[in-house]
């Protein structure tokens, strides 16, 4: 369960029938070991996004990944030799209302710039140094 100061989200996965159907959240309050739910959303758009991970990192930032999965057909998939990857990781942050958005992390990326934590000698990114 992720924590945004009073808030808290429960992420999950729904299917129907062998049929991924979206991951969603929960957001709610926690008081007394009682969960009360107030907001439902979907998580990530488009079918394909699955079991999403989360962890939190020593800046409090929670990062996420998932599972996604394959949308070629398969014969496609046995021809290439490889079906389904894990995807880019994004940072979870809260929006009024219980809402949550899924922000790129790509900019945490850029070699040299400024601030990405990442220098030019090609060492990894202070996003993961956890």
């Amino acid at each position: 369960m992720l924590t945004f100061g009073e808030q808290r989200v429960l992420l999950f996965s729904a299917g129907a029938q062998d049929e991924l159907l979206y991951s969603l959240y929960v957001a709610g309050t926690f008081r007394d070991e009682h969960f009360s739910p107030q907001t439902t959303g979907i998580l990530v758009h488009g079918g394909y996004f699955y079991a999403p991970q989360v962890l939190r990192d020593k800046r409090g930032r929670y990062i996420m990944w998932g599972w996604l999965r394959e949308g070629r057909k398969s014969a496609l998939s046995q021809e290439a030799g490889w079906a389904e990857v894990m995807s880019l990781p994004v940072m979870i942050a809260p929006l009024p209302e219980g809402k949550l958005r899924a922000l790129d992390l790509s900019s945490l990326f850029a070699k040299g710039e400024p601030g990405s934590g990442h220098s030019k000698s090609g060492t990894w990114p202070s996003i993961w140094k956890l």
